[in-house]
């Protein structure tokens, strides 16, 4: 028997998923990713979607989004006029059956296609075959920023779990906020420093830099905040340039803004989240921090520029 091994394979080939019901869901078949860990091995797909394929979905509780799966989900939340991006997860007990003999991505796609003769006689084209794990968007970003990288938005189902993140990165928690923080990293396996109850620092290395993100918690305004750190102080003589950069950007940013304190010219990017009346998520401090680091990331290039001593 062959070896079955990590692999990832990227494509855009039209496929459809039929559902239990007998319904066509179309879909692009974007990614392929095999995994392999001693006895255990998964496969994953990036799908993209229309709307009305999302809305199908969604409405019939396909690929396993149950009420349990998916709480907290809000159609709402995504913009139908741009596709929907979906990350499914063979079931344990196909993967375990059907990976013993589909030991490549090239495998698994004739196999989707329905033009593989499949000894096991399992259907990968069935949608209940999969479980969803993770529904994403891109986010609509100002002209002068859509050179500059993408951000997304989505949601992350219990289902995650299973595709290899732990407990903590799907599970709503509905204890203190700096557990949900904890548990959140803990489950990336992050190594992180825990100032006291309510702030820990990060060291993230991004695409363009590394520096510090702070995660503070305030349990009695119910406020989550996330502070990335500019690693050089800016001059004082580059200050008032620095403001005026702030506020062009921050004018045209979706979501939190640059800010810079003018007795040392320390700067840095800071998003929040209020939960009051509500309670702080994995999925959403997932989202809070990885668009606060991305946003950072983005503008890290210029910040080296307006941070020289001129």
């Amino acid at each position: 028997m062959s070896k079955l091994g990590n692999e990832k394979l990227i494509l855009d080939h039209p496929i459809a998923f039929t559902t239990l019901a007998g319904q066509s869901i179309p879909a692009k078949l974007q990614e392929v990713r095999l995994f392999a860990d001693g006895d255990s091995r998964r496969c994953t797909l990036r799908l993209e979607l229309d709307s009305t394929a999302f809305l199908t979905i969604v409405e019939g509780e396909w690929f396993g989004l149950h009420p349990a799966a998916n709480e907290g989900l809000t159609v709402s939340s995504f913009d139908l006029d741009l596709p929907v991006e979906l990350h499914i997860l063979l079931r344990k007990g196909i993967a375990e059956l059907l990976l013993q003999e589909a030991t490549s991505g090239e495998d698994i796609i004739r196999a989707l296609l329905g033009s593989s003769t499949d000894e096991a006689n399992v259907k990968l084209n069935i949608s209940e075959n999969w479980l969803a794990t993770d529904i994403k968007q891109e986010m609509n970003l100002p002209e002068e920023l859509a050179d500059e990288g993408k951000l997304k938005h989505g949601f992350r189902t219990q289902w995650a779990e299973a595709s290899g993140s732990s407990a903590a990165a799907s599970a709503i928690v509905k204890g203190a906020m700096h557990e949900t923080v904890d548990q959140l990293l803990n489950g990336w396996n992050w190594s992180f420093l825990r100032e006291d109850s309510e702030l820990l620092s990060v060291k993230f290395s991004g695409d363009s830099g590394q520096w510090t993100v702070l995660i503070a918690t305030d349990e009695d305004k119910s406020l989550c905040l996330i502070y990335s750190i500019y690693p050089v102080m800016v001059p004082e003589a580059r200050r008032s340039d620095a403001m005026d950069w702030m506020t062009e950007v921050n004018y045209n940013l979706p979501i939190g803004c640059f800010e810079m304190d003018l007795t040392d010219g320390e700067l840095r990017f800071r998003s929040g989240i209020d939960v009051e009346q509500d309670r702080l998520s994995t999925e959403l401090l997932s989202n809070l921090l990885t668009t606060n680091m991305a946003v950072m990331d983005m503008y890290f290039a210029e910040l080296a520029q307006l941070t020289e001593q001129g």
